[in-house]
């Protein structure tokens, strides 16, 4: 019950991260071309633990179990657990998350106001006699909203019974489920700030009727290919015309259904992603953000690979350990251009 294999502690927490990530899973998510640590398999989770407790061994076998809480208490462990649990969550939240496709997603240095500068799409080559200078004329165009990142947690336990019972069933299930909720959240984020229609740095909101605003046009046919050449009409900054061609089609959960059938009808190529937190109706058109970015997702430039983080704690009062799952991001708009919104109420008009 308490572990029976003779292999040395340095060995077992060699073998640790694939054997607790093939207990999360029931596979290690090796990287491309790597290889399974041999006796990853072949550990329970007492034998891990208990190869973690800083005090040396003398007796291998026999105080495996009274070594588990030195061993759950031990930052080497703590990081090995993380990891598994790490990559669960990010397995949630990558099933889950369809909005990236239509967001360019950034990297803010830290928690302090960030602006974004995007190079203007709107500049022109010159053409460039023999032996002539080149003129510079790229820009960087700060007119869109200043980056401010929050985070949004959730914990879950690895409790010494668990451990004793060789079962990481529930935390892998915690992992993965706040991995969804994650995606799910960062989604609302994204609907609640094209929804805000935020003041851009030329003291204009983000939709303008005439220029990119078609509030009220009940998604068809007909309003997707006006959005269209509103879309591809739209000015640069310096005044030339973008000629964005469209790419991903917002909607809210309640036409979904109904742009999938126009889309099939028409042949049309548009990426549909559904934003449920838009209201009824809503719709956008945009550009490829790799074209023309208007909707940025930030994510903490440390560690950068992702908008998620998990962190371990010792829980000394209560015999577990506690693994933080965190969201750190922000969803900024930085330009109008390559974005147009319909459907939804019309807005009311002036008096």
């Amino acid at each position: 019950m308490y572990g029976t294999s003779n292999y040395p502690d340095k060995v077992i927490q060699a073998a640790a991260p694939d054997a607790l990530r093939l207990k999360m899973s029931g596979n290690a998510n090796l990287p491309k071309g790597g290889s399974l640590h041999p006796i990853a398999d072949d550990l329970n989770l007492i034998e891990i633990v208990a190869a973690f407790n800083p005090k040396e061994r003398t007796d291998h076998n026999a105080q495996n179990a009274a070594r588990i809480s030195g061993g759950m208490a031990s930052p080497a462990f703590g990081t090995a657990i993380t990891a598994a649990a790490q990559t669960e969550f990010q397995s949630g939240y990558d099933a889950a998350a369809e909005h990236l496709a239509g967001v360019r997603v950034v990297d803010a240095p830290n928690y302090l106001p960030y602006e974004v500068r995007m190079t203007d799409g709107g500049l022109t080559l010159e053409l460039l006699p023999e032996n002539q200078p080149l003129g510079i004329e790229v820009q960087k165009v700060p007119n869109g909203e200043f980056i401010v990142l929050q985070d949004f947690a959730k914990g879950g336990l690895m409790t010494r019974a668990e451990v004793i019972n060789d079962d990481l069933s529930i935390l892998a299930d915690t992992a993965r489920a706040t991995g969804v909720t994650s995606a799910r959240l960062h989604s609302d984020l994204i609907a609640a700030k094209l929804e805000s229609n935020p003041t851009l740095k030329d003291g204009s909101p983000t939709f303008i009727q005439g220029q990119n605003d078609l509030a009220g046009q009940v998604l068809s046919l007909a309003t997707l290919g006006t959005a269209m050449t509103m879309l591809r009409n739209q000015k640069s900054p310096n005044g030339s015309t973008a000629g964005n061609k469209a790419a991903v089609l917002f909607v809210a959960g309640d036409i979904e259904a109904a742009a999938y059938s126009i889309l099939k009808e028409s042949g049309m190529a548009l990426k549909i992603v559904c934003l449920p937190g838009l209201p009824d109706g809503r719709w956008y058109l945009s550009a490829s953000p790799d074209v023309s970015p208007t909707v940025i997702a930030a994510r903490l430039k440390n560690p950068g690979t992702s908008f998620l983080h998990a962190a371990w704690h010792s829980k000394f009062d209560s015999d577990a350990l506690r693994i933080e799952f965190a969201m750190t991001t922000a969803a900024v708009i930085v330009s109008r251009v390559g974005i147009v919104r319909a459907g939804g109420v019309a807005p009311a008009p002036e008096a």
